[in-house]
């Protein structure tokens, strides 16, 4: 006769449960937000008429920019579980800098806007295009906007560039004049086991999960992320790809690589 009271439960955690219990939390968490996030929209607007107080405008607004804010770590907690558990496959394509990067800053507007930032945009007019999932590619750029504008304050700058390596690979970076980070939080979003570890925060209470995750997304496509940060002044987070995953400018995808010196994407 087995014997199931909870002395003797088995407390195993399995992949396959907690990914189960992760996406069932997700869905029940997005449901009342989507309601929070429309209805504080509504408010603020004045869809139905004015709510009299102006102060209440402002509240609605900050229940409005909230709700957005828990749904992106919701989002980004979501996918960071499916790249652990090596639930994430590339849907590689050919993938254009220019077009890349205008629909990065599009996917983006929102939390720009809601931040008062404008990106510069400096793309090397002869950089060459990549070879890569064109969608975690563009979450890859999206996460470093979300973070730079997380830390950056209105009036302030961020500079979206890229370039060719001079190892013949294409290196994407995103700089901004936010509040940077210290050598410790660095060190610890770069650490092969960083998210085993307490995610860091910033003194102002953003979680640097868009970093973890654009991390993690970089490494699946064989790619390196560096941080080079002075506190106050200037931070540059540049996504490096190797030279394999580079392609020409115009032409068609190449049919296969060569072993020798394009390595299979890890996984």
């Amino acid at each position: 006769m087995s014997d199931n009271s909870p002395g003797n439960a088995d407390t195993t955690a399995r992949p396959a449960d907690d990914n189960a219990l992760l996406a069932a939390m997700s869905h029940d968490l997005r449901t009342p937000l989507n309601a929070i996030i429309g209805f504080s929209e509504v408010m603020r607007d004045g869809i139905f008429g004015p709510l009299g107080n102006p102060r209440y405008v402002g509240y609605a607004t900050m229940i409005h920019r909230a709700g957005w804010q828990l749904l992106d770590m919701i989002n980004d907690v979501v996918e960071l579980s499916k790249a652990a558990s090596g639930r994430i496959e590339l849907q590689e394509d050919r993938i254009d800098i220019r077009d890349l990067v205008t629909g990065s800053i599009s996917a983006a507007r929102r939390v720009l806007m809601a931040a008062g930032l404008i990106p510069d945009v400096a793309i090397n007019a002869a950089v060459s295009a990549l070879r890569g999932d064109p969608g975690r590619v563009k979450q890859i750029l999206t996460s470093l906007l979300s973070h730079a504008c997380a830390t950056t304050p209105p009036g302030g700058h961020i500079i979206i560039s890229a370039e060719d390596a001079a190892d013949g690979g294409v290196e994407l970076a995103v700089t901004d004049s936010g509040s940077g980070l210290t050598e410790a939080e660095i060190g610890h979003i770069l650490a092969p086991a960083g998210l085993s570890g307490v995610v860091p925060r910033h003194e102002r209470g953003e979680a640097r999960l868009p970093l973890f995750l654009a991390r993690i997304l970089a490494a699946l496509h064989g790619a390196t992320l560096a941080i080079a940060s002075q506190p106050g002044i200037q931070t540059r987070i540049t996504v490096r790809f190797p030279a394999w995953r580079s392609m020409p400018t115009e032409g068609d995808l190449p049919e296969a690589r060569h072993a020798s010196n394009q390595p299979s994407p890890t996984r």
